[in-house]
């Protein structure tokens, strides 16, 4: 990924007139706080991805927290994860509680997946559990303690089951 001398340029100018505390929106993204005398933190995320990213060729300052880090590198900047608010598609924050990250359940239907509550990060996708309706299979394989909430899916054993399932016919 190119950083460009212009994105160098205009990031060091807008980096550095933010005062401790001040925000910045990037949009798609999510909002960056200046946190330190060189450091940026962020602090909410969005759910939407950049659709007009077709490779990394046109990857700029807006599209990626990693581009952002990179961009950050090389300015002698720290730009972090500090992340208070995760929001979903539709602009809803997810229902994430912190006190239960780590915690995982796996669908009582055996259909291999598993879930997870995990704290936000950027490109990771959430899924909310409803009726307590596994992603995977769509059957009843989560109790109530797990409705609401948005949780990692690791679908890899039922990807197993069903690669397994397909040699077999």
């Amino acid at each position: 990924m190119a950083i460009t001398e212009d994105e160098v340029i205009w990031a060091f100018r807008l980096w550095n007139g933010l005062a401790e505390g001040g925000r910045w929106i990037v949009p798609d993204l999510g909002i960056y706080e200046r946190t330190g005398e060189t450091t940026l933190a962020l602090k909410e995320l969005y759910a939407a991805t950049p659709d007009h990213v077709e490779n990394e060729d046109d990857r700029s300052l807006f599209d990626t927290h990693d581009y952002l880090a990179a961009l950050g590198e090389q300015l002698g900047w720290e730009v972090i994860l500090e992340i208070e608010k995760a929001y979903n598609q539709e602009g809803d924050v997810l229902n994430i509680p912190e006190d239960r990250y780590g915690q995982a359940a796996v669908c009582s239907k055996q259909c291999g997946a598993i879930v997870r509550i995990e704290p936000p990060e950027p490109a990771k996708i959430f899924i909310q559990i409803t009726k307590g309706q596994c992603p995977v299979c769509g059957e009843k394989g989560f109790t109530k303690a797990w409705e609401g909430l948005h949780v990692y899916l690791d679908d890899t054993g039922a990807r197993i089951r069903q690669f397994m399932n397909t040699e077999e016919e």
